[in-house]
């Protein structure tokens, strides 16, 4: 008897178990629904046997075709492999979700590089990424975007008091990577040029290392460039140790994700307004 209810005992832990992770499909019988939105992600590594360094961030949609009844993406990335940038490129992609809403694969379809992903939920927003495509060790994450309310000027959606931080390498030439971190606050605000037009201005403070060397709470200027649909944009930050420039995307009203556009640069980051949960 006593092996009999350990046994009863085993399978009603099973069935719980089963029914949990049931549960996380948000339509039983169709998991790739647990996928479909928009996403922010960025991702970060090494691609072997030569140790190439890696770095990408953008968004994608995930959809289902109503013909086919499959998993698609459309994207924009911007990526840097050992310091080439690629910037907001445009493909496709598809999708797979495994039937118990755990996780399933993506692959991006870009002209630059086509990269795949094993996926796994960490809960219905967000997921973490590894990299399934050969000689690639890569990880990264995703978030589902909350839609940003676009303003009539789109400079204004990324107005306000930020936090970031950003770690990677750059390269002085192709021989000689050095180690790259910062983490620092900028504002952001809208004002106008000399020629009387609208433009995005920041005053950053940052503190950086380069292979070591620190340079503390830096004290500089920039500019910013947010694109028409408010999906994301350009920061410029004039450093006089070193400038440094991102293309950046928006998770939501009050996060982004980074990722270096300078030549040379394979570094990643990402920004909360200040003041923000």
């Amino acid at each position: 008897m006593k092996y009999f209810s350990l046994a009863v005992t085993a399978l009603l832990a099973v069935g719980a178990f089963s029914s949990s992770a049931q549960a996380q499909c948000p339509v039983p019988g169709a998991p790739l629904q647990a996928l479909v939105g928009t996403w922010a992600f960025s991702t970060q590594g090494f691609q072997v046997p030569f140790f190439h360094f890696l770095a990408a961030a953008g968004r994608f949609t995930a959809s289902i075709s109503p013909t086919t009844g499959r998993g698609v993406l459309t994207l924009t990335a911007t990526s840097s492999l050992d310091g080439s940038i690629v910037r907001q490129e445009v493909d496709a992609g598809n999708f797979q979700v495994d039937d118990d809403c755990t996780g399933g694969t993506l692959r991006f379809n870009l002209s630059s590089r086509p990269i795949e992903f094993e996926i796994y939920f960490v809960n219905a927003d967000e997921i973490t990424l590894v990299g399934n495509t050969n000689r690639d060790a890569v990880v990264g994450t995703a978030k589902r975007v909350v839609p940003v309310a676009c303003p009539a000027v789109a400079l204004q959606a990324l107005a306000g008091t930020w936090i970031f931080s950003t770690d990677g390498f750059t390269a002085q030439s192709r021989a000689d990577y050095q180690i790259l971190t910062s983490a620092g606050r900028f504002v952001a605000t809208v004002a106008l040029d000399r020629g009387g037009n609208l433009a995005g201005v920041l005053a950053i403070s940052a503190t950086s290392s380069l292979n070591g060397s620190s340079t503390r709470r830096e004290q500089d200027a920039g500019r910013f460039q947010v694109n028409t649909d408010c999906s994301g944009g350009t920061l410029i930050f004039n450093l006089s140790s070193r400038p440094v420039q991102f293309d950046f995307y928006f998770s939501g009203p009050n996060s982004i994700v980074m990722v270096g556009i300078r030549d040379g640069d394979i570094v990643l980051g990402s920004a909360r307004r200040f003041g923000t949960i």
